[in-house]
């Protein structure tokens, strides 16, 4: 098999992987799938090259570390049947065992348990901008904010972060601009909420957000393909 080349954005995309679950399987193709480990967020991405082979990384940090060792120019990969050996094309090399993909079976996802997950008839969809999410996620730490409520009524979606144990205590509020929204469904009203630890777990850019009649709401991003589905915590 021939040397394979990791690109800053096939980097950037395992980097966004490593976020989600820190155990991880690279399927062969250009097609991701990665599990948090609570079940509760499935990432979704499409690499711009087809990886190789499957591949599984028990600690995927530590793989990221060494193909940044040779971030000076672009790393080389070469795969056996049980090791990836990194390098620069010539010179220093890392040889670096994969894990057996049985061990991570709970970060993986099957196609068909994927299709059980409808995201063609939302019912609104609005724009979470790239500078409101990084206001959403500042705020959240800075006040100890730990659950985002989307509110959804009068043709008016309004994203508020708050504090579950504490709800008089601070806050953040957003209303998304009525330009931004999207409505399918005129008569759909919904209060919804999330885990704020979950949304902070996304890819930096803005996100079209997707909202039914469904357990989850999917965010994918506007400019890579890159997509989130995260489950609700409560409506």
């Amino acid at each position: 098999m021939a040397s394979f080349p990791v690109s800053n954005t096939t980097l950037s995309y395992i980097r966004s992987m490593a976020l989600v679950n820190a155990g991880i399987v690279l399927q062969e193709g250009k097609t991701q799938r990665v599990l948090s480990p609570s079940g509760s967020v499935l990432l979704t991405a499409e690499l711009p090259e087809a990886w190789p082979q499957q591949s599984g990384l028990y600690d995927v940090h530590s793989f990221i570390n060494v193909l940044g060792m040779f971030k000076a120019t672009t790393p080389m990969i070469e795969f056996s049947d049980t090791t990836m050996t990194v390098s620069k094309g010539s010179g220093a090399k890392v040889h670096y065992r994969m894990s057996d993909p049985v061990l991570l079976a709970k970060s993986t996802v099957s196609d068909e348990k994927v299709k059980k997950f409808r995201t063609d008839n939302p019912a609104v969809s609005f724009v979470l901008s790239d500078q409101a999410r990084e206001q959403l996620h500042k705020m959240a730490r800075l006040l100890g904010l730990d659950r985002v409520n989307v509110k959804i009524e009068n043709k008016t979606v309004t994203v508020t972060a708050f504090d579950s144990e504490k709800e008089s205590q601070h806050g953040f509020e957003y209303e998304v601009p009525e330009s931004d929204v999207t409505f399918h469904d005129e008569n759909f009203t919904t209060d919804i909420t999330f885990n704020e630890e979950h949304l902070s777990l996304f890819f930096e850019g803005s996100y079209t957000v997707h909202v039914g009649k469904w357990q989850y709401a999917v965010f994918n991003h506007l400019q890579d393909p890159i997509s989130y589905l995260v489950i609700i915590i409560s409506a």
